[in-house]
């Protein structure tokens, strides 16, 4: 009998109670995080909206969390203190990367992921009728993964239903579990608590936790959140007597798990089949061990019966999907190029762009080796995780040589850091052990923190050379929330010459009336077709300056529909879309830049760039050919220089008309001196079209040899001895005035009258100016160009002030104007 007891003692782990390492308190999270994945998810499955089920699905997550699993009066205070200290300081780091009113700019998934959380929020699943335009766009991919989206919906709940604003404590909470998770399993792995803190603050920072945040890979990083806490609740469920505890715990666990990732679940099925062998095998020697297991899989299957036909079908689709399109590609290209060492660590070179140093290479290499102590180490105790491994590596090779699939690879890794982690910082203690006979000093303390430094130093250099630094303020798209009082319920078109703006826009637009004229954003997803609402848009949102606006921020204006407004917004741009003070620029190629312009009616318009600047690309050469092809063929245009205002003339077809630009020169510069390898031609600044009215139009001014100035906020321009360039578009043949509200009399002549020459194509006359602007001019239908200068000699230059311009006659608030009759 007393043998017997001895040969069924739960011998002495590393993950004990006692150790400073709070075991108890990181498995209660998991707990906790689990049963709310599990209640908020199964709601969705059964098609209860998360609003009118958010009651009572956090009440059950408290009731099974506070009853069920930890006897809160054996807590000491000091390790309260601890863990909370260590919460803090994770989102004290994390903070500043997540930014409040921040989103990562680059990812449309993230913004996919809000779209669906608001989705959930209100409806039940399939729900597809009835709806904004956003909902109804989310409705295409409901009946897919829930876990992420149903909890990132509870967070939404708190914030009075700004999925946008939840992402932020949604993520501090997703970056705790897996501070947690990783924490856990490397104490299970025989490493020292000190060793196992430093490996989760290294999974949350340093490995590809903030690339995944980066690409919107929400469901991926709570996959690898859950699953380390899985894998010891599994390994340790054999121990000891049936435990209700235990087996809720693991069940409830592997539910949470099914809901997250049903990809992620067969990849790492496949990863781990040598440790879920070995957890059978043990089951047949443990007491009760089949009948736990038995249990807690029963258990399992129960809470995920909700899900199972969508996890098949979703599943099953999913590997179809991948069999012939090779989605997101471009994210991290470095993990199938040359740079693949440094990149399979997430150190930077995953991105594109990111130059390879000598130093990653080595500091990898040393990755590899303290990796490879590490399983040495393993193969002692901890077989079955170098099994598990040696199938991680054989899929990275899957992905990487027989597929060259980056994408593939980046989701493989994810998954795998489970175990390169541990197994680099259990590397490192066999690595001291090896050197010094010693475990107990902080000498693989102090060795794991030099290591974590050396990469963070990696990692923060390369940084600023990713796509990570992007972020946006989402306070530009909150205020869209506020635009009813404006529009009083018009319908309003919204039309953004990026993804970005676009879906965050539609997603706080989300309760006012839209017209669905023009839509982006869905080039992957062609199946993807939204209906058209038969109503009359009132009002153009568009993320650029234009005329006439009635509402702006920082990012967009809100314009009334008139037949005299067009907006133009970019559909593909070789170069992109950048941002000058809130005005379009965009930087013409070789290649063809698309625009979609919405007319209101057919007619001419001028497409016009207030500034324009001739490209590095090709410095000998002053002149550029713009060619431009519309519906009725193709036109070339050609620019002098980076004076002129660009403009042409078009002939717009009611509805959404689709126009070509590029430069018809080659490019004789390769790379630019600060390393740009764009084709950069011709730069366009401020580009908008102008339909042509029944009324005398002022375009603007083409060329002005002192620029163009404001006057308490109106309009001014200095005259010079140089002609200044104006085009004026008619409908017809008819005199006109030109006229300014006041005049001034520049510095640079002492005369009290000014002499002023007009020219037009087929006139001239000079006018003497003193106290009143009113020059009468002849127009003939479409585009008139006029000169406009002062043939007054300068006799003061420069002038007092050391001002070199020529400033002889200044003209506020200038315009043109049908003649009296």
């Amino acid at each position: 009998m007393n043998v017997s007891r001895v040969v069924m003692k739960r011998p002495k782990l590393n993950i004990t109670l006692q150790s400073w390492l709070p075991t108890r308190i990181f498995l209660f999270i998991n707990f906790v995080t689990a049963s709310l994945v599990v209640l908020s998810a199964g709601a969705v499955s059964l098609h209860y909206p998360i609003g009118s089920s958010f009651n009572g699905i956090l009440v059950g997550t408290l009731v099974c969390s506070v009853a069920l699993i930890v006897p809160f009066r054996r807590l000491i205070v000091g390790w309260r203190l601890m863990i909370a200290l260590a919460i803090v300081a994770v989102l004290s780091i994390v903070w500043p990367s997540l930014s409040f009113w921040g989103v990562a700019r680059t990812s449309t998934d993230t913004g996919n992921y809000v779209t669906l959380a608001q989705y959930y929020l209100r409806y039940p699943d399939g729900t597809d009728s009835g709806l904004s335009p956003i909902d109804q766009y989310a409705s295409t991919f409901s009946g897919e993964r829930f876990a992420s989206l149903s909890v990132l919906g509870i967070f939404t709940r708190f914030l009075n239903g700004d999925a946008g604003l939840a992402l932020v404590p949604f993520s501090g909470f997703l970056l705790v579990n897996v501070f947690a998770g990783f924490a856990t399993l490397v104490r299970y792995l025989r490493c020292r608590a000190p060793i196992s803190l430093l490996a989760g603050i290294f999974a949350v920072f340093l490995g590809w936790v903030p690339n995944m945040l980066y690409a919107g890979s929400l469901d991926n990083a709570f996959f690898i959140a859950l699953l380390p806490f899985f894998l010891v609740r599994l390994s340790l469920m054999l121990w000891g007597r049936i435990n209700v505890r235990s087996i809720l715990g693991l069940g409830v666990c592997g539910a949470a798990v099914v809901y997250t990732y049903p990809e992620g679940l067969a990849l790492s099925t496949i990863i781990f089949a040598p440790v879920f062998l070995r957890v059978l095998q043990l089951a047949g020697c443990r007491r009760f061990g089949y009948i736990k297991l038995g249990l807690a899989v029963f258990l399992t299957l129960v809470l995920v019966l909700p899900y199972g036909q969508t996890f098949f079908s979703f599943l099953l689709r999913q590997i179809n999907v991948s069999n012939h399109l090779k989605v997101g590609d471009s994210i991290f290209p470095g993990l199938v190029k040359r740079a693949f060492l440094p990149s399979v660590f997430a150190l930077g070179e995953e991105f594109p762009g990111v130059v390879l140093h000598t130093q990653d290479t080595l500091l990898s290499i040393a990755l590899v080796l303290f990796m490879a102590v590490g399983l040495v180490r393993w193969y002692r105790h901890n077989s079955a995780f170098v099994w598990a491994f040696f199938l991680f590596f054989c899929l990275v090779l899957w992905q990487a040589v027989l597929n060259r699939y980056s994408y593939g690879l980046y989701k493989v890794l994810t998954i795998g850091s489970i175990l390169a982690i541990p197994a680099i910082f259990a590397g490192v203690e066999g690595f001291y052990f090896r050197c010094t006979g010693r475990f107990r000093h902080a000498g693989p303390l102090i060795l794991g923190c030099l290591l974590t430094l050396l990469v963070a130093a990696v990692v923060w250099r390369n940084y600023n050379f990713t796509p990570k630094w992007l972020r946006v303020s989402l306070e530009p798209y909150s205020d869209l929330k506020r635009l009813r009082p404006v529009t009083r319920d018009g319908p309003v078109c919204l039309m953004c010459d990026n993804d970005f703006d676009q879906q965050w826009a539609r997603i706080y637009l989300r309760d006012l009336p839209q017209e669905m004229r023009f839509e982006r954003g869905i080039d992957l997803f062609p199946a993807v077709m939204l209906a058209k609402k038969e109503t009359s848009a009132q009002f153009f949102l568009v993320n650029r300056k234009m005329e006439g606006a009635v509402w702006a921020n920082s990012k967009f204006w809100l314009v009334p529909i008139t037949r005299e407004t067009a907006p133009i917004v970019a559909v593909d741009s070789p170069n992109g879309i950048e941002d000058v003070q809130g005005a379009a620029f965009t930087w013409l190629s070789d290649q063809p830049t698309s625009f979609v312009i919405d007319s209101l009616r057919d007619g001419p318009a001028i497409l016009w760039a207030g500034k324009v600047r001739i490209g590095s690309s090709r410095p000998e050469d002053p002149i550029r050919t713009v060619i431009i092809r519309d519906a009725n063929g193709t036109t070339e245009h050609q620019v002098k220089d980076g004076k002129d205002a660009f403009y042409a003339c078009l002939f717009l077809k009611k509805g959404l008309n689709h126009l070509g630009m590029w430069c018809a020169e080659k490019p004789t510069v390769k790379r630019l001196g600060n390393g740009d390898k764009r084709v950069l031609l011709l730069g366009l600044e401020d580009y908008q079209v102008k339909p042509i009215s029944s009324e005398l139009n002022l375009v603007g001014v083409i060329r002005s040899p002192n620029g163009l100035e404001s006057y308490q906020g109106m309009p001014f321009l200095w005259l010079s001895n140089q002609p200044t360039v104006l085009l004026i578009t008619s409908q017809g043949e008819e005199n006109g005035v030109l006229e300014a509200d006041k005049v001034i009399l520049g510095p640079s002549s002492s005369g009290l009258t000014r002499s002023v020459m007009v020219k037009g194509e087929n006139s001239e006359s000079e006018s003497i100016i003193k106290d009143s602007f009113s020059l009468p001019i002849s127009l003939k239908p479409g585009l008139n160009r006029f000169e406009l200068w002062c043939t007054d000699v300068p006799v003061v230059r420069p002038l007092p002030n050391g001002e070199t311009r020529v400033l002889l006659l200044g003209l506020v608030n200038y315009r043109v104007k049908e003649a009296a009759k």
